[in-house]
């Protein structure tokens, strides 16, 4: 008897140690697959952050490409006397690209003297794995006449060149229903 009651207290402990094994399991289960879910978040995270940074860098080199050309050719963005600009061509990224012809965008005229001015530029930068989407806006102020005195020769009215404006909005694709294009943005006011 004393035999049968020693097999059955050993039937008794085996289950705790198979409680304990399935508990154990299953914390270590729980812990992977939070380390796994955490991984796929980084990874994702990475991605995204490489994709901004291919953004920004298209901004930047349709901001950096508007202002050389600003500068090396200053009449280049300029609206002219017949209201529109003359089409141009620029270089940006190793691609050639045709500045449209476009139209001043005039303030409102007043009664004594028409008012500030501004044009604006758009073009577009496409290169293969990105494109950016450039504006240049120069603005104006209206200077009125100085009539002519004995010390004095006098002036034209005329429009004075006040600050130029390059907004540059950079992607990631030039897909633009591609659901993960990112955009940035830069802008350099000139005074």
């Amino acid at each position: 008897m004393q035999f049968y009651q020693k097999q059955f207290e050993a039937r008794k402990n085996a289950g705790y140690t198979m409680l304990f094994a399935v508990l154990v399991s299953t914390v270590l289960l729980s812990i992977g697959i939070f380390i796994l879910n955490v991984s796929k978040k980084e990874v994702l995270l990475s991605a995204i952050g490489r994709e901004s940074a291919l953004a920004f860098y298209a901004a930047d080199g349709g901001v950096e490409c508007a202002h050389y050309h600003n500068v090396a050719s200053p009449t280049l963005f300029n609206v002219a006397s017949n209201g529109s600009t003359v089409a141009g061509s620029i270089s940006c990224g190793g691609q050639t690209v045709t500045i449209p012809v476009t139209t001043a965008v005039s303030g409102v005229t007043g009664i004594v003297a028409p008012a500030n001015r501004q044009n604006k530029v758009e073009f577009n930068i496409d290169a293969i794995s990105f494109c950016a989407k450039v504006t240049v806006t120069k603005n104006y102020t209206y200077v009125a006449a100085v009539p002519a005195t004995e010390t004095s020769p006098g002036s034209d009215a005329s429009y004075s060149l006040v600050s130029t404006t390059i907004d540059s909005r950079g992607y990631n694709t030039c897909d633009a229903t591609d659901p993960r294009r990112v955009e940035r943005g830069l802008r350099e006011t000139i005074q």
